[in-house]
């Protein structure tokens, strides 16, 4: 039996590496922001955020890593699969609701978060590794979303046309386009994303209207 003595190094250890962590990342987006891409490297953010060289590398592989982050949280599975049930019949909703409790988790309004963008999608190295965590992302909500279906078959629309896994992937990634599409209008404006569902069911209605075949 643990008493509350025996857990609360573990919360001070843990704690301690967030902060770590952050500090870390402060400091690559910082230097990256101000002095440029090119400019900034490992030995620079270790130095700024006054750590070793070897600290820097426990907690990050790279520069790039450092400076682009880690890509969305994902909140624990039955919380999302919650979020889906509380939706009942609008599954793009439920994803868009899931999606956005993801987003809140990176706090998307900070100075950090609005810097990353930025750099982001003006350089194309973190840009290869934003869409590649952009995609592990989605794949994971994939699998949330085939969950959800599979154990509430009435729930689905393409019952006769896809498998529970396409139809999981193509309701995802009409989400995601949504949630791109804000996320780059919030860079061109060089203003905060603070994303609700209805943005994106909003936008998702936009879509449809393009794809809409005159009558």
């Amino acid at each position: 039996m643990h008493s509350m003595h025996d857990e609360c190094p573990i919360g001070l250890r843990e704690r301690k590496k967030a902060a770590t962590r952050l500090a870390i990342e402060m400091a690559a987006v910082d230097i990256a922001y101000r002095q440029g891409y090119e400019a900034t490297t490992a030995e620079a953010i270790a130095t700024k955020a006054e750590v070793s060289l070897r600290t820097f590398f426990n907690y990050f592989p790279s520069k790039d890593v450092a400076i682009g982050g880690p890509g969305l949280p994902r909140i624990e599975g039955g919380r999302a699969q919650k979020i889906l049930e509380d939706a009942g019949a609008d599954l793009l909703k439920g994803i868009a609701r899931v999606a956005r409790a993801c987003v809140a988790e990176a706090d998307p309004t900070s100075e950090l978060m609005r810097r990353r963008r930025r750099l982001i999608h003006e350089n194309p190295s973190l840009f290869h590794l934003h869409v590649n965590a952009d995609a592990q992302f989605d794949t994971w909500l994939a699998g949330i979303v085939a969950e959800y279906l599979t154990a509430h078959p009435w729930r689905r629309r393409l019952a006769e046309q896809a498998t529970v896994e396409e139809e999981a992937r193509l309701a995802v990634m009409a989400v995601s386009s949504a949630v791109h599409y804000h996320v780059r209008r919030a860079i061109d404006n060089d203003v905060d994303i603070a994303l609700s569902e209805d943005d994106i069911e909003h936008t998702i209605d936009m879509m449809a209207q393009i794809h809409r075949k005159d009558s």
